[in-house]
């Protein structure tokens, strides 16, 4: 599981890799804007065991989710 991963500082997804820092989706004219991602932490979310089958799984998971800091603040920024 990756435990870090960069934010494009325009579509503000998650990337796995990048060419120094860069984003992927370099417009067709650059201009003086930063287009470097931003390194950002993934939360571990190895250690979740949730018993249980169909909806009652996806609630649990939700919830666990919901209580965690870092996912809270990864979806702050989008």
């Amino acid at each position: 599981m990756p435990q870090q991963a960069w934010i494009c500082p325009f579509t503000h997804r998650l990337i796995d890799t990048t060419f120094r820092g860069l984003t992927p989706y370099l417009p067709r004219k650059v201009d003086n804007r930063d287009y470097r991602c931003r390194l950002v932490t993934l939360p571990d979310l190895t250690g979740v065991k949730v018993a249980g089958t169909g909806q009652h799984y996806l609630n649990e998971i939700r919830q666990i989710l919901a209580k965690d800091t870092t996912v809270a603040a990864l979806r702050a920024e989008n």
